[in-house]
């Protein structure tokens, strides 16, 4: 059983209340309701750690507590920034991948083609071992290879 959940929910200009009580400067509040509407409380939360206060563990003198206020200066915009900053890289990085991953099954199946235009389909043309193992959710190998043809 879960246990009672506590946070009162809260409208966006209250969430943004919240957020400028605890010290974080807003500049434009319409803009930034706008943003807690678009992208949401949750996602923009880990963005706006780095801009936390933060104290040392007594338990502890490697860790740092963060507190829920910020530091001074700390701005809305800039959370807004790095969160695009870093949705920016993941688009990238999701380029590179799925990049690598084009090439690798259009040289995986050129080399199956050239076997056999069914190779595919047939563990036979396949690492015996690797064909048969069942690699995740009950799917064969060879099954598996065979959703990608075509």
């Amino acid at each position: 059983m879960l246990p009672p959940y506590t946070k009162p929910h809260l409208s966006f200009p209250d969430q943004l209340t919240l957020l400028m009580n605890r010290g974080l400067v807003v500049t434009d509040a319409p803009k930034a309701i706008e943003h807690l509407q678009r992208i949401g409380y949750g996602r923009l939360a880990p963005y706006w750690q780095p801009f936390q206060q933060t104290i040392p563990d007594p338990n502890d003198r490697n860790r740092a507590i963060r507190l829920e206020d910020f530091q001074p200066g700390a701005e809305f915009r800039h959370v807004v920034d790095l969160y695009l900053f870093d949705k920016k890289l993941r688009l990238i990085f999701l380029d590179a991948l799925e990049r690598i991953e084009v090439a690798l099954r259009v040289d995986f199946a050129h080399a199956l083609g050239r076997r056999d235009p069914w190779a595919h389909r047939d563990a036979a043309h396949l690492d015996a071992n690797r064909a048969n193992q069942v690699p995740y959710h009950g799917v064969r190998w060879s099954r598996l290879l065979g959703q990608f043809s075509g």
